[in-house]
């Protein structure tokens, strides 16, 4: 019995000092100091969370971790036996939110309030590794910019571009996606500078270093397609020269001109702005070399091949060539074959009264506008290069060496063509003294004038003809004079002078002593004779509106016609082979 009393008693005990301690246990204190504290930013991406906790009864505590982005963070870790916690690797630029719950081992438990963080935001790793390099020289002119750039948090990266040829470049293209960057076409040979400025969309961002590099200079094509054409032969006298060639940067070329008769022609014009060239008038039948050398602006050169071309004949040396003068125009005539005229090409002038020819110039007297020059070395396409304004009435011109010498009423003008782009006053006679002295009281014109040696011969109208002495181009002084009729015009050939005369046609003179001149013979098959002009044994008579006639005078004494062009011939000059 004693025994069983003592069994209960020890039982109550035991449930005493079970119940007692029990209601006497107390929750865990709450959790507190937070580290990263409550609030903090820029917290590192792989943080170690802590706290700090007790029990008031000296338990041992045990944790559960809720943690997330969310202000309710979820559990994330149970039972854990330290006050320490890490959550892994973090985003950044991210607001995390966490809370501890302290645990004893009697059921016990308390929760800290939900405290927060944000993590911090690298920058992006500064720009590096350009292409093209830095410092690079020889750049191409349509070149594409790369770099390499990186973000220490992984997060995309957007690149705001600056570029131009200033050290401080202006920005020209904001948040590319991707590292490269086509400026399009560059200027040749010019340094420009770049950089790049990266950013993470977080608001870091890292910028680069200025780069510079320098294009290159692309040198000129090689001049080609040269004209004439190279060996080309039979070229005409007075050609264009032209090529092409251009620069593949678009720069500005001038041209060094090599040209001669030698096969390493030399230099003849330096920075021509044009691709043609005129060479001036060229020798016939003669072989010459050329060649272009192309230059840009910026230092680069290319030398073209030694291109040649062989001359033709001069178009005025192929065969007998008239120019005949007429109410507007001058025609120009091949009359190599004098039964079959050829007109080769014209020319409209004005009025034209009379025409001279002198190398591959023809010297024309407009009836209102005087003294006209023009250039006939290519009969097909004569064009006019010089003018010398006369006051008065002008009615013929002949020229001889370095000066013409023109009738104006009944005065005789002298001026020099040497530059026949600058005629220039020399001399002058006025004759309607000498013939009012020679009993001759009415005036008449200088219709035409011939030269040979040191006189002119004149043909002045019902005067006959005038013969002076031109040994002083500046002091002109009359010589004698013969009646021929009405003379219109005068040509001298050998110790003859061949004179067109209103009243009888032909009438041809003796002057082997010009100071005492012989009537050979008059041809009167047609009046109306203005001009003549003689090559062998052939005049050519500007008649008028009979128009241009072939003469043959091999028997001076018995002059026949040997053709007839029908235009109005009002002068006539002709060029023998």
């Amino acid at each position: 019995m004693k025994k069983k009393v003592f069994v209960i008693s020890i039982s109550l005990i035991v449930m005493f000092i079970i119940i007692w301690t029990f209601t006497r246990n107390k929750p865990p204190i709450q959790p507190s100091n937070p580290l990263p504290s409550n609030g903090k930013i820029n917290v590192k991406l792989m943080p170690t969370l802590s706290w700090e906790a007790s029990d008031p009864d000296g338990d041992t505590l045990t944790f559960d971790i809720y943690f997330g982005t969310d202000s309710n963070p979820t559990l994330v870790e149970s039972d854990l036996s330290t006050n320490t916690y890490i959550p892994g690797s973090l985003d950044s630029n991210t607001k995390y939110y966490w809370k501890v719950v302290a645990k004893d081992r009697n059921g016990k438990e308390t929760s800290s309030p939900v405290w927060s963080f944000t993590t911090l935001n690298n920058s992006p790793t500064k720009p590096s590794n350009p292409h093209p390099s830095d410092g690079q020289t020889d750049v191409s002119l349509a070149p594409t910019l790369s770099w390499v750039a990186s973000d220490p948090d992984g997060d995309t990266l957007t690149f705001d571009i600056y570029f131009g040829t200033n050290s401080n470049p202006p920005l020209v293209e904001s948040d590319l996606s991707i590292n490269t960057y086509n400026p399009g076409m560059l200027d040749s040979k010019t340094t420009y500078y770049w950089k790049i400025v990266a950013k993470d969309g977080k608001g870091g961002k890292s910028e680069g270093p200025v780069w510079r590099f320098k294009t290159e200079n692309n040198a000129p094509k090689q001049p080609s397609n040269p004209s004439p054409s190279d060996r080309e032969i039979d070229v005409f006298l007075k050609p264009t020269l032209s090529w092409k060639s251009f620069d593949p940067d678009g720069d500005t070329l001038t041209f060094d001109i090599y040209f001669g008769t030698d096969s390493n022609p030399p230099l003849l014009k330096s920075n021509l702005s044009t691709n043609t060239f005129n060479p001036g008038i060229l020798n016939s039948k003669t072989t010459y070399y050329w060649k272009i050398v192309a230059k840009d602006e910026k230092g680069g050169k290319t030398e073209g091949s030694i291109w040649s071309f062989t001359t033709g004949l001069n178009p005025l040396e192929k065969g007998d060539i008239v120019v005949i003068g007429g109410s507007e125009n001058i025609f120009i005539f091949d009359v190599t074959e004098p039964e079959k005229p050829l007109l080769l090409g014209s020319l409209n002038i004005g009025g034209v009264d009379r025409v001279c020819i002198s190398g591959h110039y023809v010297y024309a007297i407009d009836l209102y506008n005087g003294l006209v020059i023009i250039d006939i070395l290519n009969p097909k396409d004569p064009r006019k290069v010089g003018h010398f304004y006369i006051k008065g009435w002008a009615n013929d011109i002949y020229v001889s060496g370095n000066y013409a010498y023109v009738g104006v009423d009944g005065d005789l003008i002298i001026v020099d063509v040497f530059v026949p782009s600058n005629p220039k006053l020399v001399g002058s006679l006025n004759t309607y003294f000498f013939f009012l002295m020679q009993g001759h009281n009415f005036s008449d014109d200088i219709y035409d004038i011939d030269i040979s040696g040191n006189y002119v011969y004149v043909a002045h109208g019902r005067h006959g003809l005038l013969i002076i002495d031109i040994s002083d181009p500046s002091n002109p002084k009359i010589v004698e004079y013969l009646n021929t009729g009405d003379t219109r015009g005068v040509y001298i050939s050998g110790n003859y002078a061949y004179v067109a005369d209103y009243r009888y046609g032909l009438v041809i003179v003796n002057i082997s002593n010009p100071s005492r001149p012989i009537l050979v013979r008059r041809w009167m098959m047609y009046t109306d004779g203005r001009k003549v002009d003689v090559s062998g044994n052939y005049a050519y008579v500007a008649a008028g509106d009979n128009g241009l006639l072939i003469v043959d005078i091999s028997d001076r004494s018995k002059p026949k016609l040997v053709h007839q062009i029908d235009v109005f011939a009002n002068d006539v000059d002709l060029i023998e082979k």
